[in-house]
């Protein structure tokens, strides 16, 4: 039989209560127990600064123990902070966030970084320095310089052969603006190990480039190679097998991002109303990264240039060897292959 009219047919469910509106009245709806407060998803960007001794990498693996990753830490400091909720959660002396700033939806720090910065710290025992300020000191600080700019000079790879029609070209072609090495020594902490820091920057880098890089500027500073075999090493298409130096103390210091992309209309993206045209770190979050730096990397820097590593490593370098006329050989074809394309290109 169907209900009569103007009534409402109400099904109660097995453990219903509620008692059945009046005709014609709008259903109360029914009272919930607050629940937390949730605030709206924004995408941004992590300024974060770490250490990674200890840790097993930066990216988190879910099939890891906790916190054996940098990622692993980060997610619980922001969970603990309230940025993620229970549903989605999968020693903050070591991992420290500088700054969160409003992005775009698509926007993707790996795509969108254009430059990143590198520092590299090596012991001076490493180099063989008597520490007196003589000139055997002062030679192989020249050579660690020189070799340094040299390894600089890789920007153009395939200066005069890139063709970005070839996908496999793009691939493989680097881009490092400069490489430079300190003129003095310096101390990371009071009293502690005396170093040479190199810096650079590039937009791309190859797997280890850049530890084989300072392991080849080390090698020539040493005496261990000569330097006309860091200029072949550079030539196209030469090939050396290069000493790779340890990564314990190679530090990312900094990247560049390209602007937020504007609309056809040329409208400025909303993220760019919160962070401006540019993602960079602000003034309180430089002063937050000078902090960290101080309070935490350089201590550990420091303790890892006394590391054992470095005695094994030189014992490598004094165990390299070249055969001169087999050098002296490829110095020659290289210059007769420099000449040649010279006069190709006149």
């Amino acid at each position: 039989m169907s209900p009569p009219a103007g009534m409402r047919h109400v099904q109660a469910g097995p453990a219903s209560t509620a008692a059945a509106p009046a005709p014609d009245s709008e259903a109360t709806p029914p009272h919930r127990a607050p629940g937390p407060h949730r605030a709206g998803k924004r995408k941004v960007a992590l300024f974060v600064g770490y250490s990674g001794t200890g840790r097993r990498g930066l990216q988190m693996q879910r099939s890891s123990a906790p916190e054996e990753t940098i990622e692993d830490v980060l997610e619980e400091a922001i969970f603990q902070a309230g940025g993620i909720l229970p549903s989605n959660r999968g020693n903050l002396g070591k991992v420290r966030v500088f700054s969160v700033q409003r992005v775009s939806k698509s926007w993707n720090a790996r795509r969108e970084c254009i430059r990143r910065s590198y520092s590299y710290f090596v012991p001076a025992s490493v180099l063989g320095l008597a520490l007196d300020g003589g000139k055997e000191d002062q030679r192989r600080l020249h050579l660690l310089q020189h070799a340094s700019s040299k390894k600089g000079q890789v920007q153009v790879a395939w200066k005069f052969e890139r063709d970005d029609a070839d996908p496999i070209v793009r691939r493989h072609f680097r881009f490092i603006e400069w490489c430079r090495a300190g003129t003095e020594l310096e101390v990371l902490v009071p009293g502690g190990q005396p170093c040479i820091h190199l810096s650079l920057q590039g937009s791309s880098f190859m797997l280890h480039q850049i530890r084989k890089m300072v392991g080849m500027a080390v090698a020539v500073a040493r005496g261990n190679l000569p330097l006309e075999l860091l200029e072949f090493s550079l030539a196209t298409p030469a090939r050396i097998n290069l000493p790779l130096a340890p990564p314990s103390t190679l530090m990312l210091t900094g990247a560049l991002f390209s602007p937020f992309k504007r609309s056809w209309s040329g409208q400025a993206a909303v993220a760019a109303q919160w962070t401006g045209e540019v993602l960079q770190l602000k003034e309180q979050g430089v002063a937050a990264q000078q902090q960290f730096l101080r309070e935490a990397m350089l201590p550990a820097l420091d303790s890892l240039l006394a590391s054992e590593e470095w005695r094994h490593w030189e014992l490598d370098l004094d165990r390299l060897w070249f055969d001169n006329a087999e050098v002296q050989e490829v110095l020659e074809g290289l210059d007769t292959s420099s000449s040649a394309f010279k006069e190709g290109l006149s």
